[in-house]
């Protein structure tokens, strides 16, 4: 709730009404600029997806807020036969601006002074986990109290300190600042053992509903907070969210010929870079600029993706093999190429053929794909969408570079195949320019593994 009022008066109230009194200094209507930011400001604000993980992303559609919203005004004005001076529109666009540039950085103070506290109601593990997982992400705005113990869950090796026993939750939560509350109880891993779900809520709401608290599931929590699905801890059930009648991902054919349009608009500008990146492999290297490799697509069906080669000539000698990031047999050359990404552009012609389009689940050789499916019991859905020249995996986790990696990010494919959307992929495709994913696989704990899913840990 806090964050909530925050994030309105920064991105909507504030900006409003500094671009108003810009409006009024120039001899302009405020209203109608306030107005505007008011709504453009909103929308904006809306959203099911994790823009707190996007920091390019969240900059860019932060700064264009005022952009919209005096292009509306704009238009708005021509309809009424006012003709807006463009010092009007530069006077107030500065303002708004200025006024979210603030507005970010007290967000930043206020998240780093008091962060949203979490308790978590079921076992221990679960908020070691958690805990590490935000702090690998780097995520400041929440921070794990501990935990509240739910039948008779032992404290165990956890490091995550014991709040006390459910049937003093209120207290615990008026003493311990608790901002949320999780549970896992009656969960699909059968956490919290010896309480039943109905005797929980009873608990919370007889002794929480009066307080300035909030509850949710930790598996809801974990995926919107993480940016991705906790893969050990699901079963079928999840599923259950595709299958809904009101789950609308987007119509196939309009997602098609979006590509097409996408693909022929950047053909003109990829080819001269595919031109002088093949040359500078031809000659740097000494060996063919391009190479094709079979990889596992949509619904199973295999296809020949095409690449600038970044590896030697004899990469695959040993059979196939995970890349990582500083992987041995990468040449110089490549190692440009996979720093600027130039090395997918000639994937384009793999979305032109319609085997990939621009966003979505990495596609993967069909050897390594049989070991993953044989793993992994959630690895096969990844094949219900089209493979993408990047994704929300590639953004977050880089390259697999081993089976945990490859848990990893599945957690994050799913997370896409379940809130996939052309906004979504809007976001995505800003954040790939940057250079580097979230965080290593590799930075996960062995209790964060707990709920990855790790294959070590099964």
């Amino acid at each position: 709730m806090r964050g909530e009022l925050l994030d309105a008066v920064r991105l909507r109230v504030a900006p409003a009404i500094a671009a108003g009194t810009a409006a009024v200094f120039v001899d302009e209507p405020p209203l109608l600029v306030a107005g505007a930011i008011l709504l453009v400001g909103g929308y904006a604000e809306h959203g099911r997806y994790p823009r707190h993980l996007m920091p390019l992303a969240r900059v860019l559609l932060r700064a264009l807020i005022p952009v919209a919203a005096l292009a509306l005004v704009w238009a708005i004005g021509r309809a009424l036969g006012v003709d807006l001076s463009p010092h009007t529109m530069l006077a107030c666009g500065i303002a708004a601006w200025l006024v979210l540039v603030a507005g970010a950085w007290v967000r930043g103070r206020v998240e780093g002074s008091r962060p949203l506290r979490l308790a978590l109601i079921g076992p221990p593990e679960l908020a070691d986990a958690l805990a590490d997982e935000i702090e690998a992400a780097g995520i400041h705005g929440h921070e794990v109290a501990g935990w509240i113990a739910a039948g008779e869950q032992a404290q165990g090796s956890a490091s995550a300190p014991l709040l006390g026993p459910l049937d003093q939750v209120g207290e615990i939560v008026r003493r311990d600042r608790i901002d949320l509350l999780m549970h896992s109880v009656g969960d699909p891993a059968g956490s919290g053992a010896g309480v039943s779900r109905l005797e929980l809520f009873a608990t919370v709401a007889d002794q929480c509903l009066e307080l300035p608290v909030r509850m949710i599931e930790f598996d809801a929590l974990y995926e919107e907070l993480l940016g991705h699905v906790p893969v050990g801890r699901i079963n079928s059930a999840w599923f259950q969210h595709i299958l809904h009648p009101n789950f609308h991902p987007g119509s196939p054919l309009w997602h098609r010929v979006l590509d097409l349009i996408a693909a022929i608009v950047l053909l003109p500008f990829a080819l001269p870079l595919i031109a002088v990146a093949a040359i500078a492999v031809k000659l740097g290297d000494r060996g063919p600029a391009f190479y094709r490799q079979r990889r596992v697509g949509q619904a199973g069906r295999e296809f020949g993706i095409v690449k600038l080669r970044t590896m030697r000539v004899d990469a695959q000698a040993a059979g196939p093999q995970w890349s990582s990031e500083s992987d041995p047999r990468v040449t110089r050359v490549g190692r440009v190429l996979r720093g600027l990404h130039l090395d997918e552009l000639p994937q384009l012609w793999n979305v032109l053929r319609g085997d990939m389009t621009f966003v979505g689940p990495r596609p993967e050789q069909p050897e390594i794909v049989a070991e993953l499916e044989r793993r992994f019991a959630y690895y096969e859905p990844r094949h219900l969408v089209t493979p993408g020249i990047t994704g929300w995996a590639q953004v977050r986790c880089g390259y697999a570079g081993t089976e945990r990696g490859s848990a990893f990010k599945l957690c994050h494919d799913l997370y896409y195949l379940k809130r996939r959307s052309r906004f979504f992929d809007a976001l995505i495709c800003i954040e790939t320019l940057r250079a580097t994913g979230g965080f290593s696989p590799e930075a996960i704990t062995p209790a964060a593994a707990l709920i990855v899913g790790d294959p070590e840990t099964r």
